[in-house]
């Protein structure tokens, strides 16, 4: 009768597992389930951290199977068992965990988590059992390096006997760095009130935004024009003050194409952002993918004041994006916000619109602005790859929810 009213007990438990995190705890009167490798003493509290450690969130997720044992997730459990230097700050990164628990007998729980979980992966955190006892869990944040830029596209194993053997779901297995291309344009403001020493500021600032790309397979081609004052008389093309400083994908390496940048003398001048931003359509044209509906097309234009031809620069931004090239604004100082949103979007949001008071603040939006171009370059691919919205968004990863469904393949 003992064990059956402790099973009932533990039913009534689990019935409202939705209601709370952490089962685990200790009440005199009561015998709770507690995992293997977190304290238990008696009227602990592991809702709250001690000595620094975090809640495990033990039982985000429970299954109970039919055998009478149960899973319990613990996506931020923090094992810290196998690293000598506790100080660590990998090692305080929760890696999350599994536990199969037993309804009778000893109310300990094992861990029965795959090998060589990551920091960071919140294994547990999603789980699914068949009705053949199948189980299915996932580490929804599980990182994957692709050239310079983390990608998440979400991992999901599966055990067929109660963790003793993981194996990678097939979705897991084909799970690569999306492949993409990405044709990327800057448009450098070079007139007189960026001076010498702020435009060395501003190529520092373009090397740092093109190395985030990878220019060494020729999957992102990128290109330099810079502008300043235009000439009614000349061409387009032939403008000496509005000049294709680097053509696109004229380089295939970062080394090459950064000492290319450094080449790059600053004009000084006036400021003709329409003219500049018409001389980039032929630029974009030049590439031999320019109507391919798999590459991408980025222009990022950096100014620092009022265009000259203001008049013109509504009718010049919305002719760019009409082709189907995406722009990015980037303001310092003296820019002017309603311009950075007429060339970026045209409305009167602030999307892709990016603004610093000072030269010198220019690298902390390089993240920034290198997310936005990979998350419009991944969504915008006709590739129908699922995996390939992840670059850093929320909720878009394989395995942050798990189903079992009867539908036989």
């Amino acid at each position: 009768m003992l064990h059956c009213g402790r099973a009932i007990f533990l039913w009534a438990l689990l019935s409202h597992m939705c209601e709370s995190f952490n089962i685990e705890d200790s009440v005199e009167s009561f015998n709770f389930i507690h995992p293997a490798g977190l304290a238990s003493q008696a009227g602990e509290n592991l809702s709250t951290s001690d000595e620094g450690r975090s809640p495990s969130f033990f039982g985000y997720n429970v299954k109970l199977d039919t055998s009478g044992s149960f899973m319990v997730g613990a996506p931020y459990f923090t094992d810290t068992t196998n690293t000598s230097d506790e100080k660590n700050s990998s090692s305080r990164i929760p890696t999350g965990n599994l536990f199969s628990c037993h309804l009778m007998g000893n109310t300990n729980c094992s861990s029965i988590r795959p090998p060589d979980l990551q920091p960071g992966n919140a294994f547990g955190q999603s789980l699914e059992l068949s009705a053949e006892g199948d189980l299915v869990a996932c580490s929804p944040t599980q990182k994957q390096m692709c050239t310079s830029v983390n990608y998440n596209p979400g991992y999901c194993y599966k055990t067929s006997d109660l963790g003793q053997a993981w194996n990678p779901d097939p979705r897991t297995i084909n799970t690569s760095c999306p492949i993409f291309a990405l044709d990327l344009m800057f448009l450098l403001d070079g007139s007189g009130s960026v001076g010498a020493d702020n435009f060395e500021r501003v190529k520092n600032w373009t090397k740092a935004v093109a190395n985030n790309f990878n220019i060494n397979d020729d999957s992102t081609r990128v290109g330099v024009v810079q502008y300043a004052h235009f000439y009614d008389s000349l061409p387009l093309n032939e403008q000496p003050y509005i000049v294709t400083e680097i053509a696109l994908g004229e380089y295939n390496s970062t080394a090459a194409f950064g000492e290319a940048v450094d080449k790059i003398d600053l004009f000084s001048f006036t400021t003709y952002t329409a003219h500049a931003l018409n001389k980039t359509v032929a630029d974009f044209k030049s590439s031999n993918r320019f109507d391919s509906d798999s590459t991408a097309k980025v222009l990022i234009l950096l100014t620092d004041g009022r265009s000259s031809d203001a008049e013109y620069l509504e009718q010049s931004a919305a002719y760019v994006r009409s082709l189907g090239i995406t722009t990015f604004s980037v303001g310092v100082g003296r820019a002017v916000k309603k311009e950075l949103r007429v060339v970026a979007t045209g409305t009167d949001t602030d999307e892709r619109v990016y603004y610093v008071s000072e030269f010198s603040g220019l690298n902390e939006i390089v993240n920034r602005l290198r997310n936005a171009i990979l998350n419009f370059a991944l969504e915008g691919s006709s590739s129908g790859d699922v995996s390939a919205i992840a670059y850093d968004l929320q909720l878009a990863q394989i395995g942050f929810s798990s189903h079992y469904s009867n539908k036989k393949e």
